[in-house]
């Protein structure tokens, strides 16, 4: 049995006050294979792609991705049409715009101090079952952000993962809500199947945590189909240990459960998650990605769980980003 999964992120990009601007600019640039002609700001990319404008961002996404691996390389080129996007409207109009791959920004509209901006992913997984089994997802899309956070400030504290700040809800299927997961239906795929919509996720500028963040959860969700994870603790309250985990650089992490107690958060995705993945594999002809993915996974829960996170300053971002300012941002930017 394969281990592949057909997936695809969103990244949207802080654009300033003219995405549109951006828009068209890239569409002069011939990378633009087809565009509706009812005036709305999106078209498809030579990739098999598609950008967009979504709530005044500038927004690209993937085309459907076999693996982990492709996606990568597809994200990167994400940031390839983002950044020729920022030169083709310079070259028009003389103005500079950056786009940043941020997760989260000033709110355009003025309502609230912080809005967020970030990468959804998505996951082709079985109709069947899909629901039901949700809840086995959750504690590992929360406590995953120690080792695919991507770090960054909100109101002047540095965080492992910034959009953890943001949930409202853990399902919805209303983007103002900011949910961990959507529950909007929109199958991309014939009925015996349909998405899974994470919208807890970060873009990340470093590969490797791109990397293991679509591997380690394509393979949990299939390990959840696949009855390998069948039970797990419940977490009090998903939101709050979210938010908690995220304030919490000091690397004594843990979460209190809804039968009582707490539960170190290293501890939990080994018992839980990574001998869940374990047993996946063991029945299946996995490949190469999935073999390497379960390696790095374990790789990085044993650095965390020993307290050795300076060993993960070339690799997950979170830590990249936190030593190049304990560094000396100034040496570095």
């Amino acid at each position: 049995m394969s281990l592949e999964v057909w997936q695809g992120a969103e990244q949207e990009f802080a654009a300033g006050s003219q995405p549109v601007g951006l828009f068209q600019a890239l569409g002069g640039r011939g990378v633009y294979v087809y565009r509706p002609l009812d005036n709305i700001p999106r078209a498809h990319l030579r990739n098999g792609g598609v950008c967009y404008i979504h709530s005044n961002l500038f927004e690209v996404c993937t085309p459907e991705c076999r693996g982990p691996r492709s996606l990568v390389a597809y994200d990167k080129a994400n940031e390839a049409y983002a950044r020729l996007a920022s030169w083709a409207y310079e070259e028009e109009t003389g103005q500079r715009v950056h786009l940043y791959k941020t997760n989260i920004a000033s709110d355009p509209k003025g309502e609230v101090e912080y809005t967020t901006v970030g990468a959804h992913e998505n996951y082709l997984v079985k109709r069947e079952g899909y629901s039901d089994s949700a809840p086995l997802l959750i504690p590992f899309l929360v406590l995953r952000q120690l080792f695919c956070g991507v770090g960054g400030y909100v109101r002047g504290e540095y965080m492992v993962s910034p959009r953890s700040i943001f949930p409202v809800k853990v399902y919805s299927d209303v983007s103002t809500d900011y949910p961990i997961v959507s529950l909007r239906d929109e199958a991309h795929a014939g009925e015996a199947y349909t998405r899974a919509h994470i919208v807890f996720g970060e873009g990340a500028r470093s590969e490797y945590t791109t990397f293991l963040k679509h591997a380690s959860t394509s393979l949990v969700l299939q390990a959840i189909q696949g009855g390998h994870v069948k039970d797990v603790p419940e977490l009090a309250d998903p939101i709050e240990a979210g938010k908690i985990l995220a304030g919490n650089l000091d690397g004594d992490w843990s979460v209190e459960l809804a039968g009582g107690g707490r539960l170190g958060a290293v501890e939990y995705l080994s018992a839980y998650y990574v001998d869940g993945i374990k047993s996946l594999l063991e029945e299946s002809e996995p490949s190469e990605d999935s073999v390497n993915a379960l390696a790095e996974l374990k790789w990085v829960l044993g650095k965390l769980g020993d307290g050795l996170i300076e060993d993960l300053d070339k690799s997950v971002e979170w830590v990249i980003k936190k030593t190049l300012i304990e560094d000396g941002y100034q040496d570095h930017f």
